[in-house]
């Protein structure tokens, strides 16, 4: 995956960052720590904008990570499987 990734329109214009982003497929895989809570909206706001542009987001926290790894990872090769056989 891709760090930090400059998700834009169709105009070439900004619509967010990614933590990471799998551009072949079109997967971004975004991580919630425990002080996301406050900027969620926008962060929902966002990650809406990514979908619309045909984008398939996955959010994961830190729970997920250390307690549900073999599903978030199940998660992400799943979505990308999918999305390169659409291709």
């Amino acid at each position: 995956p891709e760090p930090q990734f400059e998700v834009l329109d169709a105009q070439d214009q900004f619509v967010g960052r990614a933590d990471f982003a799998f551009a072949d497929e079109r997967v971004i895989v975004e991580y919630d720590g425990a002080w996301h809570w406050e900027q969620r909206r926008e962060d929902d706001r966002r990650r809406e904008a990514m979908r619309r542009l045909g984008w398939e987001v996955i959010v994961f926290s830190s729970e997920d990570c250390y307690k549900r790894r073999p599903e978030l990872v199940a998660k992400v090769r799943e979505a990308l499987t999918r999305r390169a056989v659409a291709a």
